[in-house]
């Protein structure tokens, strides 16, 4: 992932979390996080499992999102921080590239990285374009 990309994703998800967490806005088992727009804010997830989604629009994209993704079996940097998987997807073309850091299990680890980061990227789209009423994709 390019540096500055993920620059662009860190920071924009450290505002997110500093600046949002006081206005939410429920619906069932999914909550939007602050003033969500397009192009960025973030989505907190109950069922099937818990997600949090902290996004932000690529410039000159309706369709292509840098996502930070954290889930309760994250990994832990050594000074007790959670490591939040990142992930580049573009939810019209389906592509995606990402940095997976959640544990692994110990059979099957390749498999389960390739399904489980399809699953999570188009569970961020159907999200995305359902709460934001959309019709880019």
């Amino acid at each position: 992932m390019p540096r500055r990309l993920l620059k662009l994703l860190l920071s924009t998800s450290f505002l997110i979390a500093a600046f949002g967490e006081y206005s939410k806005v429920f619906a069932a088992d999914v909550q939007i996080g602050g003033k969500p727009t397009e192009e960025y804010g973030y989505i907190e997830v109950d069922t099937p499992e818990k997600y949090v989604f902290s996004y932000a629009r690529a410039p000159g994209s309706k369709t292509a999102f840098g996502v930070g993704i954290t889930t309760p079996t994250q990994k832990m940097a050594d000074n007790g921080l959670v490591v939040p998987t990142a992930l580049f997807v573009d939810c019209k073309s389906k592509r995606a590239s990402f940095n997976l850091m959640q544990e692994l299990p110990a059979e099957n680890a390749e498999k389960w990285s390739m399904e489980t980061m399809m699953y999570q990227g188009t569970f961020f789209c159907q999200l995305h374009k359902k709460f934001l009423k959309h019709s880019h994709w």
